[in-house]
């Protein structure tokens, strides 16, 4: 009886305390239609792009290779996410906790783990795509090397990020019942950790094809030109550290409106990830019998 009573009690003061915050909250701010147009508008512009690489392939009589697989992967990835936001709208993400019932706030915070998870797999299947891309046309020893080192490192990041997710809190439930005994990690902490080490690992994989190019036998302009269509990645590393910031605003007590802005630039990160890993291979599909002749072999099967 004891254990019911401290655990009845416990839940008591959780809700006496979260309305003690809905008191200081303006419970008629909602987020959600600004984020159901950005994440609608990024999806769709990804969505472009997968399309019109496929066709070049398929205008080129190119067969697909692993990275095409892997960017068709994670388009769909990304059309999950969007489709769980959007379901998570309706449930109160966009506005203040006070505005959510109980049961709303522990639908949305079960929901998020799995976009959590999702996000974590989408960005590695992406890492993974740009790395069998750069295998593919720079077919070279330090190429192979790098991308394998990279890939390890992405792989142990996504399953590091996957056991931070699952682990987070002891009992599990208590992500989703905070009253419940027991201790989670950091939320805001893991989030910063997950952020910059995948800023640096988008990094060094932007950079893994820069000595590469400049080594090709062609005009320096046609070197620069190629390394700024190789380096539009940047933005992609851009929306990562935007996101990165968009977490410092991160409240415990209004998870449901401060992860607004988080979940919206989780599909913008993405979907600028697709795009970013889809130029480099379109602008290659397209004019592979103008650069061929220059060592950089665009249909090289593995």
């Amino acid at each position: 009886m004891a254990s019911h009573y401290n655990v009845t009690a416990a839940k008591q003061a959780f809700l006496d305390h979260m309305a003690d915050v809905a008191a200081s909250q303006d419970l008629h701010q909602n987020q959600a239609p600004r984020v159901r147009r950005t994440a609608i508008a990024v999806t769709s512009l990804a969505a472009l792009f997968v399309v019109l690489r496929l066709l070049a392939r398929l205008r080129q009589r190119v067969s697909f290779h692993t990275d095409d697989w892997l960017i068709i992967l994670s388009f769909w990835g990304l059309v999950a996410n969007l489709a769980i936001t959007l379901v998570l709208l309706p449930l109160g993400l966009g506005r203040h906790s006070g505005a959510l019932s109980l049961a709303e706030t522990q639908i949305l915070l079960k929901t998020l783990i799995g976009a959590e998870l999702l996000y974590v797999y989408v960005l590695g299947l992406l890492k993974m795509s740009i790395l069998f891309f750069y295998n593919r046309i720079f077919p070279v020893r330090d190429m192979k090397i790098g991308s394998r080192i990279c890939g390890g490192v992405t792989l142990a990041w996504t399953l590091a990020c996957t056991l931070a997710v699952l682990l987070q809190c002891r009992p599990m439930t208590k992500m989703w019942e905070p009253w419940l005994e027991g201790t989670c990690i950091n939320t805001f902490v893991m989030q910063l950790v997950v952020s910059f080490l995948n800023i640096l690992i988008d990094s060094s994989i932007l950079l893994l094809p820069m000595p590469q190019i400049w080594k090709l036998h062609m005009k320096t302009s046609q070197k620069i030109s190629l390394i700024a269509i190789f380096s539009v990645g940047s933005f992609a590393v851009f929306t990562s550290i935007f996101r990165f910031r968009v977490y410092w605003l991160y409240d415990g007590d209004d998870m449901s409106y401060t992860l607004a802005e988080a979940c919206s630039w989780n599909i913008i990160e993405i979907s600028s990830g697709v795009m970013s890993a889809c130029l480099p291979s379109l602008v290659c599909c397209v004019s592979s019998a103008n650069i061929s002749d220059h060592h950089i072999n665009c249909d090289r099967a593995h």
